[in-house]
């Protein structure tokens, strides 16, 4: 009795190699490694700001001040302009 198998199937379809396939299957996962990683260097990064931020409050002050400012320049671009017709 004959057995499919499925991707051999699709591979065969498709006329993709199993040595392209195997490499795009090593480069999905290179990437998927390298974005955790990402996400997790970011998050680190978040939590040292966050015990720096805790622990010297200038650096709180700071944050929040710049915070504020950039807040009150966004609240300022986007009012229309009164010079402008």
């Amino acid at each position: 009795m004959l057995s499919w198998d499925m991707t051999a199937v699709y591979r065969w379809l498709s006329g993709v190699t199993y040595k392209e396939v195997s490499m795009k299957q090593l480069l999905r996962i290179f990437v998927a490694v390298f974005i955790f990683a990402s996400i997790l260097v970011g998050c680190m990064i978040a939590l040292l700001l966050l015990i720096l931020m805790v622990r010297f409050s200038p650096l709180l002050i700071a944050v929040v001040l710049a915070c504020w400012i950039y807040r009150w320049l966004q609240s300022r671009i986007d009012q229309p302009s009164q010079w402008t017709t």
